[in-house]
């Protein structure tokens, strides 16, 4: 069982615990540095879970040495687990092919890119308000959003009421990304 979601994690050790669960491997990815983002009593639900569940695993990855010494640090116990930093892959070879692409890319003149599901976890409606400001000053600048989700229909209200239907692109899922992202001016990640 691999699972990637620190409240979900805790719930399949402690199921673990109990032989609710019964897998033959139970492995944990640590996606992102909870201790720096979080205070108060949404980081001690973190560590209640981290203390009772996070034992019961067989490997806890985390992508970069920081997570792992910051886990270490504010969990005494992860010293004691098996706890392996695998950073995330990039073919960057495999990548440079795929930025050769240009004629996927449609758009004219200067813009911005973000990619993703569109859920309403991702902030896309934030980044579609935060772009609409934007255009006071870089009235020639235009968002691309590459994605496909239920959110799609609310979306698009969104950019007719905010009056930027000419200027933000909603391309739907496309197979490579890359020469979107290479021809732009920034890249952004508007995730909550």
């Amino acid at each position: 069982t691999f699972s990637s979601h620190t409240y979900i994690n805790g719930m399949l050790g402690i199921l673990r615990r109990v032989s609710l669960l019964r897998t033959k491997h139970l492995v944990f990815r640590e996606s992102t540095t909870l201790f720096t983002r979080y205070h108060g009593f949404k980081i001690l639900t973190y560590r209640v879970l981290y203390w009772i569940g996070y034992g019961a695993s067989d490997l806890v990855i985390c992508q970069t040495q920081r997570m792992k010494t910051q886990l270490i640090q504010n969990i005494k116990k992860a010293s004691n687990w098996h706890v392996k930093v695998i950073p995330n892959p990039i073919e960057l070879q495999l990548v440079k092919h795929m930025a050769k692409e240009d004629s996927l890319v449609n758009i004219r003149g200067d813009y911005i890119v973000a990619a993703g599901r569109l859920i309403p976890v991702k902030g896309f409606d934030i980044l579609r308000e935060s772009y609409s400001a934007l255009r006071q000053e870089f009235p020639n600048l235009s968002l691309v959003i590459l994605g496909e989700g239920p959110e799609r229909d609310s979306y698009k209200r969104l950019i007719k009421s905010l009056n930027i239907e000419n200027s933000v692109h909603l391309i739907g899922h496309v197979s490579n990304p890359i020469p979107f992202f290479k021809g732009a001016k920034a890249c952004v990640v508007s995730s909550l």
